[in-house]
């Protein structure tokens, strides 16, 4: 039993059915052509697909891991800077000159806190050399003196509390 192309075709709807009956029409040499490359075709389609997807996936990973790999190295840097913050305050506090000008001593007369004022800042600006981090240091005292580097004018600084809002004011 043999299926005549009349039979075939007309079974099929529409736009099918045209493209059907072109290919019914080939030659056999053409629909020998056509087929190869159609085989052909479909594996590289696929192929072409499977590679995106793996190399898509691949760079969001590499992408995900830099980005990882960045926010370790800033945040290092960020524990480096506080612990060096951390140290040159803790310096500051220990170092004898600055703990000499303690409240008591403070409540003489505007010479001797002068004079003490220029001790401690000559001895701040001398913990904070070589100024790569820190370019400048403020003291506050309990009663209400300031002291600091040079680079600071400290009459700007209010004696009491200061605002975040002021510090970025005077710095």
């Amino acid at each position: 039993m043999t299926i005549k192309r009349e039979d075939m075709s007309m079974k099929l709807p529409g736009r099918i059915r045209k493209i059907s009956q072109w290919y019914l029409d080939l030659p056999v040499v053409k629909k020998l052509s056509l087929s190869y490359l159609t085989i052909i075709l479909i594996p590289i389609i696929l192929l072409s697909i499977l590679a995106n997807k793996v190399s898509t996936d691949t760079i969001i990973r590499k992408t995900i891991h830099n980005s990882v790999q960045n926010l370790n190295v800033i945040t290092e840097s960020f524990n480096g800077l506080f612990d060096y913050v951390e140290n040159i305050s803790a310096i500051i506090v220990a170092t004898d000159n600055i703990q000499v000008v303690s409240p008591v001593n403070l409540r003489m007369d505007k010479t001797r806190v002068f004079e003490f004022g220029h001790l401690i800042r000559d001895e701040l600006d001398t913990i904070i050399q070589p100024r790569k981090i820190i370019s400048s240091v403020v003291v506050y005292l309990d009663n209400g003196n300031i002291f600091a580097t040079p680079y600071v004018d400290t009459n700007r600084i209010p004696g009491e509390s200061i605002s975040s809002r002021q510090y970025h004011d005077l710095f």
